[in-house]
């Protein structure tokens, strides 16, 4: 098996949204995580790390903030549960209260470097076997040549919960 990285990313786009306030807002609210990078002269961004959580915020002059929430190693429905919670505290902030959603996705994805001297098929097939060893039931498994090398895509579904 070869190394990588499963990781959710949830982003979102926030209208009619301060970015200073919010990064004020979060600041204070969560006190106790690390601050790994912050905009002093403009103060409309900020890099977080909340538990297991990286949170960055971005915004400009306007009105448009962007929100992403990753977590590494998500393949625990905890993981999943904390990464949400942390979404619903930004979303509680006053700084956005009158919010208005403008883009919102989840993401699931499995990144990994695997050496070009491997053939395509065995490449294809060492994901399939990866992706499988975390639960994820494959349906598509695509390739497409961008100059030089190979981009392999993979589509499937990944069962967060059951009900029962």
């Amino acid at each position: 098996m070869f190394e990588g990285r499963l990781f959710t990313k949830l982003t979102t786009s926030l209208g009619n949204v301060r970015a200073s306030e919010l990064v004020c807002d979060l600041v204070t609210l969560f006190e106790e995580g690390r601050v790994l990078a912050y905009d002093k002269f403009t103060e409309s961004s900020i890099y977080l790390r909340v538990g297991n959580i990286d949170l960055t915020v971005s915004g400009g002059s306007g009105s448009l903030v962007r929100i992403d929430l990753t977590i590494d190693n998500c393949d625990l429905l905890e993981n999943f549960n904390n990464l949400v919670n942390v979404f619903n505290k930004v979303l509680t902030q006053k700084s956005v209260v009158r919010a208005e959603v403008k883009y919102i996705e989840l993401i699931s994805g499995f990144e990994t470097y695997i050496p070009l001297t491997t053939a395509l098929t065995i490449k294809s097939t060492r994901i399939s076997n990866v992706l499988s060893s975390y639960g994820v039931l494959i349906k598509d498994l695509l390739s497409e040549p961008i100059d030089d090398t190979q981009l392999v895509s993979v589509s499937g579904s990944y069962v967060v919960s059951s009900l029962g």
